[in-house]
């Protein structure tokens, strides 16, 4: 039997609705969509003969919808007046016996006042019978799947209230259904600090402080003049911010450590957690995750115009060692120009998964690299798998400082956007 993908596209719009205009109600009782499941009728395995799609949540009715590719006419499969919010979607593809051939599921999520266009591709993954592999692109399609968010940029320097030259290096962390985000202020001569973000939804932002949580230290130490591209990962009951540090702009750049009961006030630590040495003297720190007791910190050594990417290990998160192979990764392909940098890290289904971004002249790259230890790495054969060019409107001329997470089975990568004028830059979004 030849093998063919199948095709399923959703596209989910939301559209405003009140009970009353007397009485407050929450959000789910006033906000409902529609959602559309439209099936590639030409391109179906030649055993599926009908789809069965089913959407279900905590506290409603399971809702459900059939279509038989034989005889209906239509290729979709509709849902109308559906709550706004989060939402498990099953499909299932059954053959003339009724047997459950493909099979898979995926989270989808209506938000308010945007549309949201869902693909959904579905692989056949043995004899007629598996799972499906689902890759859910939100937003315009493209042939990768990663989506330029269309109202980027999410996050501009008026933000910030002495509004700074550029917001950058934006890094999160979802807890508890909010999106935390703390992100570097950069003002004259390379000074910047720290500032904190919330969010519902990852998309809308609003100052989680009213001033920057994180400053440089004071004058003689070795952080005294910026400290910037702080990640924050919660350990048991601490937060745990590693960040870039230095003194000197044309000097050592270390990675520091401070610590947090709220993630606003900051207590450091007096030394670097990692040191820059002859070798690394620019040290910028882009991940850190902790998997099974081990703290993995990524970084990338800068010595411009060339860039490459390393690792620290530590099991207290306060003594880190260096691998005798770093580099890890260095720049070879044509699209990787003078370096890459910026290395953020997830992992997943016991594998690693890096996103960087490259230095090139002719413009910016997001490149992907797999591992098994989390220090041997393959870069992925199609790299790049994002470029500046599908940017949503050429909104900015340069992509810098990704960084990786995958929240609510759907990937997102935020990002800098630096803008052709006085390379003033802000804060962008990806979305898979």
């Amino acid at each position: 039997m030849k093998t063919l993908s199948f095709l399923a596209a959703i596209f989910v719009s939301l559209f405003l609705s009140s009970c009353s205009n007397d009485v407050p109600v929450s959000p789910t009782e006033t906000q409902h969509g529609g959602i559309s499941l439209n099936i590639d009728r030409v391109h179906k395995p030649d055993n599926v003969v009908s789809v069965t799609a089913y959407l279900t949540r905590e506290n409603f009715d399971t809702l459900s919808g059939s279509l038989n590719l034989l005889s209906d006419t239509t290729a979709d499969i509709t849902f109308n007046d559906v709550a706004a919010g989060g939402w498990h979607l099953k499909v299932d593809a059954a053959d003339e016996q009724n047997t459950v051939v493909y099979t898979g599921e995926s989270d989808v999520n209506i938000l308010a006042d945007v549309t949201t266009q869902v693909y959904l591709t579905l692989e056949p993954t043995g004899n007629g019978y598996g799972n499906i592999y689902i890759f859910v692109n939100w937003g315009v399609p493209q042939n990768t799947g990663w989506i330029d968010y269309q109202y980027n940029p999410i996050i501009s320097q008026p933000i910030i209230p002495d509004y700074p030259n550029a917001i950058t290096q934006p890094k999160i962390l979802y807890e508890n259904g909010i999106y935390k985000m703390w992100m570097t202020s950069l003002y004259n001569s390379a000074v910047s600090n720290i500032w904190y973000a919330v969010s519902t939804d990852g998309i809308n932002w609003q100052l989680g402080h009213n001033g920057p949580v994180f400053t440089p230290s004071n004058t003689y130490t070795w952080d005294s003049h910026t400290v910037c591209g702080s990640v924050v990962l919660k350990d048991e009951n601490e937060y745990k911010m590693y960040y870039t540090g230095f003194a000197d702009e044309y000097g050592a750049w270390h990675v520091g450590l401070a610590t947090s009961v709220d993630g606003i006030n900051w207590v450091r630590l007096p030394n670097p957690v990692v040191y820059a040495d002859p070798v690394e003297q620019k040290i910028i720190v882009g991940d850190v995750i902790k998997i099974n007791g081990t703290y993995y910190l990524y970084y990338s050594v800068r010595q411009y115009p060339y860039y490459d990417i390393r690792v620290a290990t530590s099991q207290d998160g306060v003594n880190f060692t260096k691998p005798g192979n770093n580099p890890l990764l260095i720049p070879v392909e044509n699209w990787e120009g003078t370096g890459i940098f910026s290395p953020s890290v997830i992992f997943e289904n016991g594998q690693f998964k890096m996103v960087y971004v490259s230095v090139s002249q002719a413009g910016t790259d997001l490149g992907m690299a797999y591992s098994a230890d989390g220090i041997n790495w393959t870069k992925d054969p199609g790299n790049p798998f994002f470029d500046i060019d599908e940017v949503h409107n050429d909104w900015c001329a340069r992509i810098t400082y990704p960084f990786i997470r995958k929240i609510n089975g759907q990937y997102r990568i935020y990002y800098t956007g630096n803008l052709d004028v006085n390379w003033s830059a802000m804060i962008g979004v990806i979305i898979k």
